[in-house]
């Protein structure tokens, strides 16, 4: 199942309680325990059981309970929450909806016309083709610096992207992208733009503990070349090379 939001058999647009987590900033159970509040006195112990779904835990396997909420229920919970995380979802839904919306791709209704969009076409595919010249060199030296796995790390990315990866983290993190403990979040791993790995480290006070780091798929560079552009575009400087 896809755990974030989809559209219904009904086609309607839903959101999960585990992506209003995510925008929010909230705990998941937490959301979950307004979520059941909410529902019950909405619509009963019938109405919570309709909006139950459940999703798999990508790092150990287990499944767990959430909900998945259409427009008025969601609009509903967020209520209570304070502007920037209500705005969060907001654009959030807006953004889907749009995705949805695609236009039709134009059809001509005269010769003139057929020409034009053949000129148009073939425009766009010169200057797709310039667009692959220029980024031979940044394509090869990413491809280079992948694992056997095929991802690499944050800060390697950043390179290739010409930034400078505090500066990524840190928009990352700004974002949601990553979560606090710089594992990435939900989200995107579905996307198939991360993998998160877990590693133990040994600490001075508290032991051994759990780390988390962020790897970065071959889906994942572009991923964050449309980032960076978007959001970091004024520190963008020279790729390194190695």
């Amino acid at each position: 199942m896809n755990p974030l939001m989809i559209i219904s058999d009904e086609g309607a647009l839903t959101m999960t309680s585990r992506e209003i987590a995510e925008l929010t900033g909230k705990r998941h159970d937490n959301v979950m325990r307004d979520a059941r509040a909410m529902l019950f006195e909405l619509h009963g112990v019938g109405g919570v059981l309709k909006f139950e779904d459940t999703h798999v835990n990508p790092q150990n396997g287990e499944t767990y309970l959430m909900f998945r909420l259409p427009w008025d229920e969601t609009t509903c919970l967020l209520t209570g929450y304070d502007t920037k995380a209500r705005m969060a979802v907001i654009k959030r839904w807006r953004e889907l909806e749009m995705r949805r919306a695609k236009p039709e791709p134009a059809v001509p209704q005269n010769f003139a016309q057929a020409l034009y969009l053949a000129a148009e076409q073939q425009e766009r595919i010169e200057a797709q083709q310039l667009a692959l010249k220029q980024a031979a060199p940044k394509v090869v030296y990413a491809d280079a610096m992948l694992a056997s796995d095929g991802t690499t790390l944050i800060r390697e990315a950043a390179k290739v992207l010409g930034v400078p990866p505090k500066k990524l983290f840190g928009a990352l993190k700004d974002k949601k992208v990553l979560l606090s403990n710089n594992a990435p979040a939900a989200f995107y791993v579905g996307k198939g733009y991360f993998k998160e790995s877990v590693h133990a480290f040994a600490t001075n006070t508290r032991g051994e503990a759990i780390g988390h780091t962020a790897r970065v798929t071959t889906r994942g560079l572009e991923f964050l070349r449309r980032f960076v552009d978007k959001h970091l575009s004024g520190y963008k400087h020279q790729p390194m090379r190695s």
